[in-house]
């Protein structure tokens, strides 16, 4: 391989990835990395967002999202790079506003890892997971005026959906959802 070739390092890497689902023993590290990742983000991106005591225990609650679905965490030999969270349907944690509807939560990349396609294998993993539960819809939140994640969501087929918007613990996201399930979707908004 030529390591002065981006596009070569950005193929290469992808291979040496592991991605599994967490456990209770990763609890700890992921809920740091979360809020690491949110505050590096955001202070960069979208200043005004702040993460206010309710924002970052929720980050830090991992077992409960283990627990209404999972928590996979991708690492790059043993150090942690990125990790996501898909709630099962009509769990307790679960706040999609779709019936059946599986939830992504907590998405996050370290930032030395932007722009190496991250964001293709979470989302696919991701809709393998929630297809494999028979969910009608992924769902998910973006925090109000970051249009680039937005963007990263509408080329993998999501649809902006404002009956998901909400404010969540004192941010301002919005809704957006990806259809599992087209045949049966079509087939009841043709009723």
């Amino acid at each position: 391989m030529n390591f002065n070739d981006p596009l070569a390092r950005k193929r290469d890497v992808l291979n040496f990835l592991n991605t599994r689902p967490a456990t209770s023993a990763d609890d700890a590290s992921v809920g740091d990395f979360l809020v690491n990742t949110f505050n590096d983000t955001y202070a960069e991106k979208l200043p005004d967002a702040v993460l206010n005591p309710d924002r970052e225990a929720d980050l830090r609650d991992v077992a409960s999202r283990r627990r209404d679905g999972g928590v996979w965490v991708v690492e790059l030999g043993y150090q942690l790079v990125a990790t996501f969270s898909v709630l099962k349907p009509g769990t307790e944690g679960n706040d999609a506003w779709l019936p059946e509807a599986a939830l992504l939560r907590c998405v996050a990349v370290d930032r030395l890892f932007h722009g190496l396609r991250f964001s293709s294998l979470i989302l696919e993993s991701s809709k393998t997971i929630a297809t494999e539960w028979r969910a009608s819809h992924l769902c998910l939140h973006v925090q109000r005026g970051a249009q680039g994640v937005a963007r990263t969501y509408e080329k993998f087929g999501y649809v902006r959906d404002v009956r998901g918007d909400n404010n969540f613990l004192g941010s301002m996201v919005e809704g957006y959802a990806l259809n599992l399930r087209p045949d049966i979707y079509l087939l009841k908004t043709e009723i």
